[in-house]
């Protein structure tokens, strides 16, 4: 059944209320308004506010956006084609998607991402100091670790050492379940371990960097391989 659509053309002054409106009615109580505004944005109302806004030069560089009623962002389309999402009565996005494919999570999000780094030979000799491996997250977040891996890749001579204890540490509190199996990084073969979530090894971890650390004895400085760590993690925030 059609319904009525009422146009309002431009009243000539840019005075609120007077730019052009196309009214789609509903059969019931409600519709959709179509409003060109001074800046030249198409906004989209419906009963309970703004359900649609084409812009340009939006903050955050949107070419599109789809917000609330209050103006924030649920979804848009940056100037460059990255996809921005994000949840309503958030001032930041919880997922971008770059045009190159990437997906970085907003300071919100808390969907799981991954962190990947190949340690040099030189570089696991020295993690009798902390080697830090994702920054801080900022005030009131904590990064959690979901889960993680190691690959060893055997390149020639083994690493030694009397005792061995790889952990994971949100600053100095160990991640009591988060550890490379003893006997990986001296193995004289290429090697595998993986590791799930674990409990933190004290009361901290609040806007701490997590680090990997060596809390054994220092490893032969004669080994030649390399590791491969991949860290799981979200990043809860507490604000």
């Amino acid at each position: 059944m059609a319904r009525d659509i009422k146009q309002t053309p431009n009243e000539g002054t840019t005075g609120a209320g007077l730019e052009p409106i196309t009214e789609y009615e509903g059969k019931d109580a409600g519709g959709i308004k179509e409003i060109v505004n001074d800046d030249g944005s198409l906004e989209r109302f419906g009963p309970t506010g703004t359900i649609e806004k084409i812009v340009d030069g939006f903050p955050l560089s949107l070419r599109y956006a789809i917000q609330d009623e209050s103006g924030l962002t649920w979804f848009g389309i940056s100037t460059t084609g990255a996809v921005i999402m994000g949840r309503p009565l958030q001032p930041t996005p919880d997922l971008i998607i770059g045009v190159d494919g990437s997906v970085t999570a907003g300071a919100h999000n808390q969907i799981e991402q991954r962190f990947e780094i190949e340690l040099t030979a030189a570089e696991v000799n020295a993690l009798s100091t902390p080697q830090e491996l994702i920054a801080a997250p900022g005030a009131n977040k904590v990064i959690s670790v979901t889960g993680g891996y190691a690959k060893l890749t055997h390149a020639g001579a083994a690493f030694a050492t009397s005792t061995e204890d790889l952990r994971l540490q949100l600053g100095t509190d160990n991640i009591t379940a988060a550890e490379i199996k003893s006997g990986l990084v001296t193995n004289g073969a290429d090697g595998y371990d993986q590791f799930s979530a674990g409990e933190m090894g004290g009361p901290g971890g609040i806007n701490q960097a997590l680090s990997l650390h060596n809390l054994g004895v220092d490893y032969t400085a004669g080994g030649t391989s390399t590791i491969k760590l991949g860290i799981y993690y979200r990043i809860t925030d507490f604000n």
